[in-house]
């Protein structure tokens, strides 16, 4: 603890450092939980002259403590701006409330060792962490029913206000190993295996172990389950469904009414997944992940899109109207909607661009931003050859002649 707090301490970057060994600091910010007392366990906490210097900070100090203190699984993190789980994947197996602690740890180091054997693993613990000494004194019946001076007693029987030596109670005292805490979850004894992604998104990592975890023979009335940062995501995204059904559901039914037709939902259908490309190859440049955010994102996104291709179908309508021919009224609409379409993308695109540089908006503005520009200038190509497609309208039939 005293190398890495010297090698910190003399950092270009570093403003001032604190550190607790033992556990963790008292809740000085509200998404970080405070650590449990664990005699393995020992905590920095740097501050930075600058915002950059934290990224420097950080990769600098991993480097040094894996050349330098091997011996001790060190994390090097920086605090997440919002709610965040101190660990991405967890698995969790719990038994009844009288389960075995020999039992759960015996169940969580196969889990670990699942983990350790994957070079997608990185960080791997158990919560539990290592037994403790503890005093077990040698209790004797005999020895107490003989004890009588009670004017000389120090320790208080159950059935009496008196107390007594405790070299007249016990035969001994020994030193065994016993667990320093013993978690809970639903009122289950649970002991969690935990670990970090090393180069990878927080699905890859499950979804590469989920089946040995499966393979992991469970004693009667013992479970497994998942959770993190991972499942945190999952359960956010599972709980927009109920939210995302009826909305869908209340859109198609405007599209429909609005054009009294089906072709026009099915191209605004048809353009929204296209979206994708700009997404994913936003993400992809900038190293951001596909969380929660971001989901809100190209959610919104897709609304700006179906309002796009509403404003192409309308001109086209209001082409034919005026007695265009079909293929005309397509080209027509695609032309003179190009300006205003582009334009309404631009101003949205300038607006999150500020967004970028936000630690908690940036999967959010990434989504737009790439996937707007994308969007945009696919949805003017795929939407009058959707629109053509389903209307089956032949490309010679321009002007008005075959």
């Amino acid at each position: 603890m005293r190398l890495i707090e010297e090698f910190v301490q003399q950092h270009d970057a570093t403003a001032s450092v604190s550190a607790f060994i033992g556990k963790g600091p008292p809740r000085f910010y509200l998404p970080v939980s405070a650590e449990d007392p664990y005699t393995s366990y020992a905590q920095i906490i740097v501050n930075t002259k600058s915002l950059a210097g934290v990224d420097q900070l950080v990769n600098d100090t991993d480097a040094w403590v894996k050349a330098n203190v091997p011996e001790a699984m060190v994390r090097v993190r920086r605090y997440a701006v919002g709610a965040f789980d101190d660990w991405k994947i967890e698995a969790r197996f719990s038994g009844p409330a009288n389960a075995d602690p020999d039992v759960l740890r015996r169940l969580a180091e196969e889990g670990a060792n699942i983990l350790r054997e994957t070079p997608l693993a990185n960080e791997v613990r158990v919560n539990w962490r290592e037994h403790i000494q503890a005093l077990a004194p040698k209790f004797s019946q005999e020895r107490a029913r003989a004890a009588t001076s009670l004017d000389e007693l120090q320790i208080t029987p159950k059935l009496s206000t008196h107390s007594v030596p405790v070299s007249q109670v016990i035969d001994g005292i020994d030193v065994q190993w016993e667990d320093p805490i013993i978690w809970r979850w639903d009122r289950r004894r649970a002991i969690t295996v935990q670990c970090s992604p090393n180069g990878v998104t927080a699905p890859t990592l499950p979804n590469a172990v989920v089946d040995k975890f499966a393979a992991i023979e469970l004693p009667p009335r013992y479970r497994l389950d998942w959770d993190g940062e991972y499942w945190s995501a999952k359960q956010s995204q599972e709980a927009l469904a109920p939210g995302i059904v009826p909305a869908v559901v209340v859109m198609l039914f405007i599209l429909v009414a609005r054009f009294n037709g089906f072709r026009p939902m099915l191209i605004c259908i048809g353009v929204i997944p296209f979206v994708m490309i700009g997404i994913t190859g936003g993400l992809l440049m900038t190293m951001t992940p596909f969380g929660f955010i971001a989901l809100l994102g190209a959610m919104s996104l897709s609304g700006m899109m179906i309002k796009n291709v509403v404003v192409l179908l309308d001109e086209v309508n209001a082409n034919l109207s005026k007695g265009l021919s079909p293929y005309d009224s397509v080209v027509e609409a695609a032309v003179s909607r190009l300006n205003p379409v582009v334009n309404a993308a631009g101003t949205t695109v300038l607006g999150v661009l500020p967004m970028l540089q936000d630690v908690f908006w940036v999967a959010l503005a990434v989504t737009i931003f790439f996937g707007l520009i994308v969007g945009t200038l696919l949805t003017m190509v795929m939407v009058p050859t959707l629109y053509a497609l389903l209307y089956r309208i032949p490309p010679q039939s321009t002007g008005g002649t075959d």
